[in-house]
């Protein structure tokens, strides 16, 4: 859950970048939304009904609801593009009106826990992996301009260790999620790749 946090606070160079300069330049703002929506689903993974010993993961995904949202009111604040700031708001709608469908559907239609946490474990893992396609645009920028100025290499480290350390935890106690943590760590590393080839030509 540590390593979470981090994972979490590893955008606040960006954002503090954004605010600071008040405007959001190049840089995109759908890896925080994926983020967003990510949380959220975790936060119904760990509620009691679900996961009985999950109060850590709700504490830990309530905290990364907020702080996406803080980053996604600052991107929201100075974008310079109307289009962009409708887009955050819908896709922030959607997101939430999916979990909260995807929370009362679950767990008020159907009476077996197994069945319920299957369900959900099949949402998490999907939103992991979307989570960490997210960045591709970001990737895509960066090779056609063959600079790695609107990539964090903070961020980019933070969702390989988080990914790693998940995957690991997986394997122990939640075996059906780690084909997902492990895919978000390759695509993590993929991130790390790019940035590694592309780094010397921002010197």
């Amino acid at each position: 859950n540590i390593i979470t946090g981090c994972f979490f606070l590893a955008p606040l160079p960006t954002v503090i970048h954004i605010v600071k300069n008040k405007s959001v330049g190049e840089k995109t703002s759908i890896p925080y939304l994926a983020t967003f929506g990510n949380c959220m689903v975790w936060f119904v993974y760990g509620l009691p009904a679900v996961q009985p010993f999950g109060t850590p993961m709700l504490i830990t995904n309530g905290i990364g609801v907020t702080i996406m949202a803080m980053y996604l009111a600052a991107y929201f604040r100075y974008s310079g593009r109307l289009s962009h700031r409708l887009l955050i708001v819908v896709i922030v709608i959607v997101e939430v009106g999916f979990v909260v469908a995807l929370a009362t559907l679950t767990l008020t239609t159907i009476n077996s826990r197994g069945t319920q946490k299957f369900i959900i474990d099949v949402v998490c893992c999907v939103c992991n992996i979307l989570m960490y396609i997210a960045p591709i645009s970001v990737l895509i920028r960066v090779v056609k301009s063959k600079s790695v100025e609107d990539m964090s290499f903070l961020v980019a480290f933070a969702m390989v260790a988080n990914a790693f350390v998940w995957s690991i935890v997986s394997f122990l106690l939640w075996i059906q999620l780690c084909f997902s943590f492990a895919m978000c760590m390759f695509l993590g590393l993929v991130q790390l790749v790019v940035y590694a080839v592309y780094y010397p030509s921002a010197q």
